[in-house]
């Protein structure tokens, strides 16, 4: 199994998104329509690791209903969400925890795709980082996880 861990604030939206639509709360349709060709073009499955999770959307299924009314069309691929370690947020120890407490789902490969990736230093193989002050996800990125996802 191949696992896309997804942040959501500077990989969907950005700055610049949330100054065209008024709100954080509205993905940028680019970035959504880059995930989904992600998700078109890999076999991974998805697990939130952003800071929605807390409280925002709390279960895989909100999380499902938010993305599909931002234009997601693949919520059947998010399967999960990080745990929350500790509320000083370090999601390198949640997806650490994730990937520990799912070692049975024979997991060949990961990306982690965020804009915050100091607390990542210890994946920096599988870090793809994206910019929160400039669009978020972008061609370039994208080609860079279908790459790591579906390479031998």
């Amino acid at each position: 199994m191949d696992i896309l861990f997804l942040d959501i604030d500077g990989v969907l939206n950005s700055e610049q998104s949330a100054a065209r639509f008024h709100s954080y709360m509205k993905l940028d349709p680019r970035c959504v329509g880059l995930l989904n060709d992600i998700m078109e073009r890999t076999k991974a499955m998805i697990v939130v690791s952003s800071t929605w999770r807390i409280g925002l959307c709390p279960t895989v299924e909100a999380m499902r209903n938010i993305l599909v009314k931002n234009g997601f069309t693949h919520p059947h691929r998010i399967i999960d969400l990080t745990p929350v370690v500790s509320m000083a947020r370090n999601r390198g120890q949640e997806i650490e925890k994730w990937l520990k407490d799912n070692g049975d789902k024979q997991i060949e490969r990961f990306v982690i795709v965020d804009d915050d990736v100091f607390d990542l230093i210890r994946y920096n193989d599988h870090v793809v980082k994206t910019d929160m002050g400039h669009e978020g996800l972008q061609q370039p990125h994208a080609d860079i996880i279908i790459k790591r996802l579906t390479e031998d």
